[in-house]
């Protein structure tokens, strides 16, 4: 299970979008500390639906890296 804070963050932050996460998970590798932001939104979005929906736990540790991307990309990469 993940730390709420963390889940509830990314929901607030609107990171859990709407999208076919299934395919894009099965079909899909990312290495989130390099991939685009767009990516490790999807990562994030999809670890998350898929242990709501009942799919294998993951890794608690999992999202510390997707935060830390989006992190590096609000503070330095984003536009103004």
């Amino acid at each position: 299970m993940f730390d709420t804070g963390d889940v509830e963050l990314l929901y607030e932050l609107d990171v859990v979008v709407g999208f076919n996460w299934p395919l894009w998970r099965r079909t899909t590798t990312v290495d989130v500390a390099e991939a685009p932001v767009s990516d490790a939104v999807r990562l994030a979005t999809s670890i998350i639906r898929a242990e709501r929906f009942g799919g294998p736990a993951a890794d608690p540790d999992t999202l510390r890296p997707i935060l830390d991307r989006l992190r590096r990309w609000y503070e330095t990469e984003r536009q103004a």
